[in-house]
This record gives C-alpha cells, structure tokens and sequence, in this order.
C-alpha cells in the first residue's frame, strides 16, 4: 500500500513538473482579461471594447518580447515604444493605451490590482477607447518561471477625430506576492519629423557665407532645433513658415563662421516632452584660407597706423618723398635746358 501511495505521489509531481509555468501559474486567457475588462466598463456606464486581432498580435508581440530581452517596462532597451507595436501589428490608432502586469495567476486577482492604479483604471474605463486585444503569456524571466500580461487598448481614426494615445504604468511583482507600482500617464508622440522634406541648402560653403536650414514637421511641436557640435538654430524663431495642412515647413538662414563638418540632426519635442530626432544631412563649412593671409597682410602694413598722431606723421612722411621728388625733377630739366643752350652755342 505504501509503495502504490509513494508511486501516486511520483507521478503526481512528474506531471505537475512536465506541464511547465503554465499550469503551475494557473495560466488564465486573454479572453478572461477581456471579459473582466468590460464588466469594469459597463458598470461605470461604458460600452464594451471589441477584441481586435491586430492589437492582440501586437499584445503578444510585446510580451514575447519583454521575456526575449529580459526587461518589464513600456519602452524596450532599444527604445521601441507601445506605438510601435501597435502600428507594425497593423493598427493605425487614433487613441492608444497599454497595461502591463507580471506574475499574476488569476484573472481576478490581477483585475482588482489594476483597478486599485489611478493609472491603469484610467485606460480600462476610459471613453476614449473602442477596441482591445490581450496576450498572457508564460516563460522564464530572469531565470524565473512567470506569466506577463499585456493589455493594449485602441481606437481607430473613424471613432476619434484627434489623434491623443495613452500610456499607463505598468504592475511589478515582489517574490511571489504581486504589487502595484503607478506613475503619471504618458501621452503618446503626436507629432513627425519629416526628413524627406528637411535639408540644408547648399551642403557646401566657406566660413562666413549663409546657408538655408529646411525642417518640416507634421502635428504640434513645442522646441524644434537644428544641432550640431558648437551649432544649435531655432526653427521656431523663423520669420518664414509654410503650412499645408497638417505639415508646417520652417526655414531661416544663417551663416556660419567655424569651418568643419556639422552633422545635422533636427530635434523635436511636443508638450508632452516627448523627444524626436532626425538627421538630415551633413554640411561641410570650408576655411577660407586665401582671404585671410591677404588680410592679415593688409593689416601688419597699416597695423602701427591707428592713431590722429600716427596718421598726420604719415602725412609729412609723404609729403617729404613728394617734394623730394618733385625737386628732382625740376633739377633734372634746369639741367637739361642749361645742356641745350650750350650746345646751341658751340654749334653756333
């Protein structure tokens, strides 16, 4: 009898091991987070979100990529944002949100904590959103079996007329006890840098001479500069600004004195302090060598010259060779006239 209970026993912990993280955390749906979701809305007098398979792709996508890399945040080591996925999954948003949780393994339980976040229950019960997609999936993080939940949130541009996406916080989990952590919403970069129509004109030039920097930008900016080293414009400062519907195009010229090469990088932030960059070219400033040395020359020869009195003896200077000059002369053609007269007379 024993021996049968032991062998039960075996059994028992070789398939509770075999079945791996995901029976072990009690792995619950996208579908149950789904559900849970719009029960939060309808009793707070909302509709119901659609599941969406482009922002269940783009969920999954996240997760499996926060287990790839080894991190828990909204934006990757790599600086890829929420939005990204989102737009690579195919979902061209209007609105767009996303709640993350690591180490929950009940549906339920995981609700409870989101709701209890300022943050996270903003996007589960905001008005803004129509559409939903949600990924749980399991693996080893940091060497340790979990589960992480990504939960994206989206409206499309017929539901919305103005473009304004949400990020909240993500929840973290301590050991085996998960926690809540908030920080303030994110409001998502409505705003592009378009490179294609951003220059600098000619590419080219010496010391001195002025060049045209071209940025264009679609939405709102708040700063918008052209950078390079020792080089910093103000685009927003142009007196010359073209608009064309979403897009505004800024232009000023500027001369530039320190030769070099300037690689140009445009920078962007909105309201939002979001941040973007694009480089647009590299400009080559020439030394003007020529011009120089013949000033520099002009300028020892007149140099000890730049004072009332130093001018006025340069004066007399001058006028001593002048009448020196001229005395010859008239030596030389008295002298002259005495020889012809004498000639004249021994001739005669």
């Amino acid at each position: 009898m024993l021996r049968k209970i032991n062998l039960i026993i075996i059994i028992a912990l070789f398939l509770a091991l075999s079945v791996g993280p995901s029976t072990a955390f009690g792995l619950f749906s996208g579908g149950a987070v789904i559900s849970l979701t719009n029960t939060q809305r309808a009793q707070n007098g909302l509709g119901a979100l659609s599941t969406n398979q482009a922002l269940t792709n783009a969920a999954t996508a996240k997760a499996n990529d926060m287990f790839a890399k080894g991190y828990f945040a909204h934006n990757s080591p790599d600086g890829k944002t929420p939005w990204d996925f989102i737009h690579e999954a195919g979902y061209n948003y209007v609105y767009a949100g996303e709640n993350l949780a690591i180490g929950y393994a009940d549906a339920s339980e995981l609700m409870s904590a989101w709701m209890n976040s300022t943050s996270h229950r903003d996007n589960i019960v905001s008005p803004n959103f129509q559409d939903i997609g949600v990924a749980v999936v399991a693996g080893q993080f940091n060497g340790v079996d979990t589960i992480i939940v990504a939960q994206e949130f989206g409206a499309l541009p017929q539901a919305q007329a103005q473009t304004q996406s949400t990020e909240n916080s993500q929840l973290t989990n301590s050991n085996s006890a998960p926690k809540a952590t908030s920080t303030p919403q994110v409001v998502a970069p409505t705003f592009s840098i378009l490179t294609e129509k951003s220059k600098v004109n000619p590419l080219s030039v010496f010391a001195g001479e002025e060049v045209e920097f071209i940025v264009t930008v679609s939405g709102q900016v708040q700063t918008l500069e052209v950078q390079a080293d020792g080089l910093k414009v103000n685009m927003l400062g142009s007196q010359n600004v073209t608009t064309s519907g979403n897009e505004k195009t800024y232009s000023i010229k500027q001369s530039i004195a320190q030769s070099g090469n300037y690689k140009l990088l445009v920078v962007a932030t909105d309201s939002s302090k979001n941040q973007k960059t694009a480089e647009i070219g590299t400009l080559e400033i020439k030394p003007t060598v020529i011009a120089g040395e013949s000033s520099a020359e002009s300028k020892s020869l007149f140099a000890g010259f730049n004072s009332p009195a130093s001018i006025a003896g340069m004066i007399v200077f001058v006028g001593a060779i002048l009448t020196v000059i001229v005395y010859i002369i008239i030596r030389r053609t008295k002298f002259q006239k005495m020889i012809k007269a004498g000639l004249a007379t021994w001739e005669f």
